[in-house]
């Protein structure tokens, strides 16, 4: 299992970068993710990695443990404190974990590729938002393909409360990363 905590790892790397360069102007900005500012969007990575982290312990049995909280200091510092956390977290975990937001438990590398999956989509929502270049490295955009091409496009894994939206149809010329947007969800096109 090191192999998908250390790409995830390194998604969320990425993402921290990106949340470096914003300024307190940025907060508020649209996000590719629904109808969420920046802001919003950095509170629910930071939920998202407490939640799995306190899953990951056999914590995080309710819906509730993963709901965002306003970030009063600093949001860069909020974030890269929390995937820490959840690194250690994902470092050392059990078989299964259960996910309060889909309401089971899954085997511990599908939850994991879960968590990573969505830091290659949040990582392009936050790059998107700013007007920075969104490409990861291509080693990542690769290792999720293989995840995100496994995910049904149908209800209850999709739609809307689910995890993730129904695909997006992109065109044949699209790199590597912009389709597999397109298989989470996301429309490439999309600018701030």
């Amino acid at each position: 299992m090191s192999d998908i905590v250390e790409l995830d790892r390194l998604a969320m790397a990425w993402t921290a970068e990106l949340i470096a360069k914003a300024k307190p102007e940025d907060w508020p900005a649209p996000t590719p993710c629904g109808p969420w500012t920046l802001m919003e969007l950095i509170e629910h990575l930071v939920a998202q990695n407490k939640g799995f982290a306190a899953a990951a312990s056999g914590g995080a049995q309710d819906k509730a443990d993963w709901v965002p909280r306003r970030l009063e200091e600093d949001p860069h510092a909020a974030f890269v404190a929390s995937a820490t956390e959840v690194t250690a977290a994902f470092g050392s975990i059990d078989e299964q974990v259960y996910l309060a937001e889909f309401g089971r438990a899954f085997p511990a590398k599908i939850a994991m590729g879960f968590h990573f999956v969505d830091y290659l989509a949040h990582g392009w929502d936050v790059a998107r938002s700013l007007g920075l270049p969104d490409e990861p490295d291509p080693a990542l955009t690769e290792a999720g393909m293989a995840i995100a091409e496994r995910v049904p496009n149908e209800p209850p894994s999709r739609g809307p409360g689910a995890a993730f939206a129904y695909r997006v149809e992109v065109a044949d010329t699209a790199s590597p990363h912009q389709r597999l947007i397109g298989l989470l969800g996301r429309s490439p096109e999309w600018t701030r």
